[in-house]
């Protein structure tokens, strides 16, 4: 049986001195690919989570103007907002999708349908001109209850990505 080193030794004495650098770019190259790959996973990642809290902050600041009966127009560029917002999620989502699997059970159009009620309360609001008309446990049942969907979405995909 042959010394293990010396077998390394004539292997390495066998090898042309052109094909050491090749062997080490080769390895450089799969190392750099791997970071690359994992910095562009945690990128997606971050951006997700920049893109929930950002339509979490557009759904919660249309609720403040439902909350306190403002103009019906101010409303309005809120609800765009936040359905603006609702779209850069989905596509940042889709994206994301890519690099974490367990991101597959969230469903991006079910918070369009929280921001389509979320709508459909302001409405009921300024068709009364006044919030006090509007049947307050149904309304505060309502809105608590797109609240707390977006706070948990964030929570879950912090979960999942860091």
């Amino acid at each position: 049986m042959r010394d293990p080193i010396c077998v390394v030794i004539g292997w390495a004495s066998s090898l042309d001195w052109g094909t050491i650098p090749a062997w080490i770019t080769a390895t450089v190259a799969f190392w750099a690919t791997k970071t690359w790959i994992r910095q562009l996973r945690f990128q997606r990642g971050d951006e997700l989570i920049g893109a929930a809290l950002n339509l979490k902050g557009a759904m919660f600041k249309s609720l403040a103007y439902i909350d306190y009966g403002e103009k019906n127009s101010l409303f309005g560029e809120r609800i765009s907002e936040a359905y603006a917002a609702g779209r850069e999620f989905n596509s940042r989502l889709i994206v994301a999708k890519r690099y974490y699997k367990d991101l597959s059970n969230i469903d991006g159009d079910e918070f369009i349908r929280y921001i389509d009620k979320a709508r459909d309360n302001g409405k009921a609001v300024y068709k009364n001109k006044d919030a006090s008309q509007v049947s307050e446990d149904s309304y505060d049942a309502g809105n608590k209850e797109i609240k707390d969907a977006f706070g948990a979405l964030v929570e879950k995909l912090v979960k999942i990505i860091h």
